[in-house]
């Protein structure tokens, strides 16, 4: 146990060297929430502006579960029926980084600007590569459907007296409502990545509005 957890500090010590590095010469100046939640607007120093869907960030996100989880093949597991996810949060993490909350409850990852500025600038070629290995893996972008709740079949008590002869059932979920689906249909944006879409899975911080999130001036969040 010990060896390995010194291997993984000694590892993590030059990534996120690099990462703090890197920082210095590309910095987001401005980040916002937007369509309820479903994306991410991000414009860094260099002039550049991308908006990066919920979903693509969501399933693109570094953290330790997401990277090191393996299925029962041992292959690296994909994360997936996350088509209606939302962000809750932005917290900012020193000057270099900020940790994304979605309505999955995920809170993990954090997105360096190196790493935002890669997911904006290859966002066409990884989703297309997500979507691929979904078709291999025979998964789905959306959710699983839960099976229709039935109330039990009350059984009568006597012939044709009363109530007693006869039984309901009752569903409680119909199909257009599937976990985290709102009725609503997804759409297809921005460059020909997965879109943002008009339902809300949950709570978002971006309550229907644009939102900015942590320092958004004019001098951005460079780091001092």
């Amino acid at each position: 146990m010990m060896p390995s957890l010194v291997c993984r500090r000694s590892l993590a010590a030059p990534v996120l060297a690099r990462a703090f590095a890197a920082a210095q010469e590309l910095w987001a100046t401005q980040l916002r929430v937007k369509h309820k939640g479903k994306a991410l607007e991000v414009e860094f120093n260099t002039g550049e502006r991308f908006s990066l869907p919920a979903e693509y960030l969501r399933v693109e996100s570094p953290a330790a579960g997401n990277l090191d989880a393996r299925d029962a093949c041992g292959r690296p597991k994909v994360v997936h029926g996350r088509r209606h996810v939302s962000i809750m949060d932005v917290e900012p993490i020193g000057s270099y980084a900020v940790r994304l909350t979605f309505d999955d409850l995920h809170s993990q990852g954090i997105f360096t600007w190196p790493l935002l500025h890669e997911l904006g600038s290859h966002k066409l070629p990884r989703m297309r590569r997500y979507l691929r290995l979904l078709k291999d893996r025979g998964l789905s972008r959306d959710p699983p459907v839960l099976p229709h709740r039935r109330q039990r079949t009350t059984a009568g008590g006597g012939g044709g007296s009363g109530g007693g002869g006869g039984t309901q059932q009752q569903q409680g979920t119909s199909d257009g409502s599937a976990p985290g689906a709102g009725g609503a249909s997804s759409s297809r944006g921005g460059s020909g990545a997965v879109g943002s879409s008009s339902s809300s899975s949950g709570a978002s911080s971006s309550g229907g509005k644009s939102q900015a999130v942590g320092s958004s001036s004019s001098g951005g969040t460079r780091p001092g």
